[in-house]
């Protein structure tokens, strides 16, 4: 299959044929880029349940990577029992730069023939929002980010000011159900969890919600806050998460101590074990100990901890920076992005707050050696 399209594209680019569309070979389409990615392999699905087996529906989600779109779309199908392909909104301007004019294909192109659909990142066109109406109308499916931007910070929606207005789910639904009053269109979260430690993903499936009929602007307004407060609930927390989050607030109250390992084994069980009401990824029960020292072998490759066998030094200056909020955040401070995909959720910051609470009496903070810099 990606030998006969990709030959027709370029032919399209020369103008010799019209352009073709991955959409018209959507199983060869996810096995062809499966195959690289390995979606299946590194991504877990929970709450397939929740999932509807065919369209209409509109999905929603948690924006982390630049490859959601590809992930999401896979897990869609896997979820609904191949039931369902959905196509997805993405930004005009993503591939304005002078660079991309050098590739031997178009990137706006090529996710056009996947499947998407695009919309202006200020102000959406009515005419770039009648398409995914048109979708909905012809029982298809579409996934869209409610914020309207990739997070920069880790924080679940950085909500874009100028343009989530036109990202509201409930529009959509309302004008699909106002032509088509026996209708009732899902609109379902989901939220794709990624470890960067282990390079792999979960995807959490939540129970889908149905704008009442008739809704008003307010009620719609109301309807897509909720649905927001739901894609909050369904980030999975892995081991990274509380290590980071523990080793923040380390350096925050004890500045320039080494912190023991077993102190922070200790802590992150703590914190663990308060949490039964969340989703918690398995291995921070069957390999706590293994995934810390990941971690913390993680964060030495970056330099923000110096480890020995029994004792991590964070560089607290490190840590408690504030690089500029772009896309170089994640990489100037890890420690902070992924503490920040926590921020959301009241509950699992206390038990990280009560766990930190003790992380140095049980193991004993050491100093740092006379004559060295607070923070190594």
């Amino acid at each position: 299959m990606a030998i006969p399209v990709f030959t027709r594209y370029f032919l399209y680019r020369v103008g010799l044929a019209r352009r073709p569309k991955f959409t018209d070979y959507y199983p060869e389409y996810q096995a062809f880029c499966g195959s690289i990615l390995h979606w299946d392999r590194r991504t877990r699905i929970v709450g397939a349940e929740h999932c509807p087996r065919q369209g209409p529906a509109v999905f929603a989600a948690n924006h982390v990577r630049i490859t959601d779109p590809l992930y999401l779309f896979r897990a869609v199908t896997r979820a609904s029992g191949g039931g369902l392909y959905v196509r997805f909104m993405a930004r005009d301007d993503f591939f304005k730069h002078w660079a991309w004019r050098f590739f031997p294909f178009k990137p706006s192109d090529m996710l056009e023939m996947g499947g998407a659909c695009f919309i202006s990142r200020g102000s959406a066109k009515p005419a770039q929002l009648k398409p995914f109406v048109d979708l909905l109308d012809q029982r298809e499916s579409f996934l869209l980010f409610p914020g309207g931007t990739r997070t920069r910070s880790g924080v679940l929606i950085e909500y874009s000011v100028r343009s989530a207005r036109s990202r509201g789910v409930a529009f959509f639904l309302a004008q699909t159900q106002s032509r088509h009053p026996d209708w009732s269109v899902p609109a379902v979260p989901l939220v794709r969890t990624f470890n960067p430690v282990r390079h792999n993903s979960v995807v959490v499936f939540g129970p889908p919600l149905y704008l009442e009929p008739d809704a008003d602007r307010e009620r719609q307004r109301a309807f897509d806050e909720e649905l927001a407060a739901r894609l909050g609930e369904l980030v999975e927390i892995h081991v990274p998460h509380l290590v980071c989050a523990l080793l923040y607030l380390w350096c925050l109250h004890r500045r320039g101590c080494e912190l023991p390992v077993s102190a922070l084994r200790g802590a992150c069980a703590h914190a663990r074990d308060r949490l039964e009401s969340r989703h918690i990824h398995p291995d921070a029960f069957v390999r706590l100990d293994g995934e810390i020292r990941a971690t913390l072998r993680y964060l030495r490759r970056r330099g923000m901890v110096r480890l020995t066998r029994h004792h991590v030094r964070p560089d607290t200056d490190r840590i408690l920076g504030c690089p500029p909020l772009d896309t170089k955040y994640r990489k100037r401070n890890p420690v902070k992005f992924i503490a920040n995909q926590l921020l959301h959720m009241p509950d699992v910051i206390r038990a990280v707050e009560a766990a930190a609470e003790g992380m140095g009496e049980r193991g004993g903070a050491v100093p740092p050696p006379e004559g060295s810099s607070p923070s190594l």
